[in-house]
């Protein structure tokens, strides 16, 4: 099945592909504006997490040909999928790397928490889910493990540029990996995925480069929790960073 959403055509086999693309434009409004209000003609962006393409894709329309945008996946079945959506979406200027991002480089074990593509919970390290509680994984692989740093020096992705990061609870470890391109102002804006007990750490970690948080964005799941009577500070959100 082929679905098109906002100018972006998405390939679905299954109900977690087609149930991403019907809700591109809802599931995460704060990062459709985001996206919207951030990239320009020619701009750089990093996409980690990037599964079957929902906001890699947009990124790509809105920086045009002579932009860049770098998708990071590791999850094999998704990254497949991810593929494909580039194939039925031309001209998109995307690099696919199915690798996993984190403070150090070298080999470790991906434990995944679903083979289906386009799910999401799967970790690199350990089988420990964001929320802290293990899970028994459906399958394991060694997967290598670089570092946002690595990726510019070795010149697989251009700076400046900005970055979203939603990755289940790693951010902290993948933010630690790219202190050298923070510290040299190469990152223009990040939103990042941020739990109750990742804040702080991600807060005071960007600070110290001279990235403020300037805006939280609650999902639609978020959103409708806050709507159900869960305090905002216990809801999961995506931070905005400028520096």
């Amino acid at each position: 099945m082929k679905i098109k959403a906002g100018g972006v055509v998405f390939s679905c086999e299954n109900p977690i592909e087609e149930k991403r693309a019907r809700t591109l434009f809802t599931k995460e409004e704060g990062t459709i504006r985001w996206l919207r209000e951030t990239l320009r003609t020619g701009d750089r962006f990093l996409d980690v997490g990037a599964n079957v393409g929902s906001y890699a894709l947009l990124a790509a329309k809105l920086v045009g040909p002579t932009g860049h945008v770098v998708a990071v996946e590791p999850h094999l079945a998704t990254c497949q999928r991810l593929l494909k959506n580039i194939r039925l979406n031309p001209p998109c200027v995307v690099t696919v790397l199915s690798v996993a991002l984190s403070h150090c480089e070298g080999f470790s074990p991906f434990y995944y928490a679903s083979a289906a593509s386009g799910s999401s919970g799967s970790q690199i390290g350990r089988a420990v889910g964001e929320n802290g509680s293990t899970f028994s994984a459906v399958a394991q692989e060694r997967k290598f493990v670089t570092t946002v740093d690595r990726l510019c020096a070795q010149e697989v992705l251009g700076t400046p540029f900005s970055a979203k990061i939603d990755v289940d609870g790693q951010e902290p470890l993948i933010l630690a990996g790219m202190a050298g391109v923070l510290a040299q102002r190469k990152v223009r804006r990040l939103l990042v995925e941020i739990h109750p007990h990742t804040e702080q750490n991600i807060v005071d970690f960007l600070g110290r480069y001279g990235y403020t948080l300037r805006e939280r964005q609650y999902t639609a799941n978020g959103k409708a929790a806050i709507a159900g009577g869960a305090a905002p500070m216990v809801v999961p959100y995506n931070g905005v960073f400028d520096a």
